[in-house]
This record gives structure tokens, sequence and C-alpha cells, in this order.
């Protein structure tokens, strides 16, 4: 039986402390050589976010694909919503939806931002969803 995955929320005020953070944890698991997929509501966000990693940090810049049928050997991948997770040990969601999935997935991590009403209640949905699915959440920052 698959262990549920372990959900890791950043509280957050404004969107450059949201970039930094995205872009902070990217390099962390780029660093340790641990996968991270990064999963983006739209081609939107998804190319938004690819802008971003070519950019930072300033000294630098995350090395990156989009999607996983690009290059599966890629340590940071950025994807848009699939019908499956299998290939992801770790997921920062950029989507509205909380991440219920019954596969290996191990860590997902969210932004709990505070910067409008309306974007608060979106993320007390997701926890919600997270503690009623059984998953184990921590707050991070």
């Amino acid at each position: 039986m698959n262990e549920k995955p372990l959900v890791i929320y950043f509280s957050i005020k404004d969107p450059a402390q949201k970039l930094a953070l995205l872009c902070s944890i990217s390099q962390k698991h780029l660093s340790h050589k641990q996968p991270l997929h990064i999963l983006a509501a739209d081609r939107t966000s998804l190319n938004f976010v690819s802008q971003l990693l070519w950019k930072e940090p300033k000294e630098g810049f995350i090395v990156h694909s989009e999607g996983p049928e690009n290059s599966p050997k890629m340590l940071i991948q950025l994807i848009l919503p699939l019908p499956s997770y299998a290939e992801a040990e770790s997921i920062f969601n950029l989507t509205a939806q909380a991440l219920i999935v019954s596969t290996p997935l191990k860590k997902i991590y969210e932004f709990e931002d505070l910067s409008h009403p309306s974007k608060k209640a979106l993320f007390e949905k997701k926890f919600t969803a997270y503690q009623e699915a059984g998953y184990t959440l921590s707050q991070m920052g």
C-alpha cells in the first residue's frame, strides 16, 4: 500500500515572495539531485514559470524542461495537469485544485496565498481536501 504524500505549504503575502520561494525550492531540488515537477494550470502559467526559472537566481538559472515527454532525465520539469503523475516524486502544485492521487508521490508543495481573501479561501478548500484524504500537512516559513 502506498503511503500518502506529505503536503508542505508556505504562507506568503505577495507575488515576489511566491516567485522567490518557487525558485528556492527548485534550486534546492536541483542541488540535491532530487526530481521536482512544477504543475501549472495552463500553458500561459507554464511559460511564465519557465521564463522565471531561466532568469533566476541572478547568478545563474535553473535548468528545466517543459513536460515529462520532452526530457525525462531532467530533474526540474514543468508540467500541465495530466491523468497520471506516476513519474513524479515531488510536485509543486500551482493549480487551483488539491492534488489527490494514488501514485508513489512523496511530497506536494503548496502556497497559502494571503495576498487576497479569495486566494486564502482557495487554499482553505485545498487544505480541507488534503485533510479529508488523510495527507500529512506541514507549514513551512
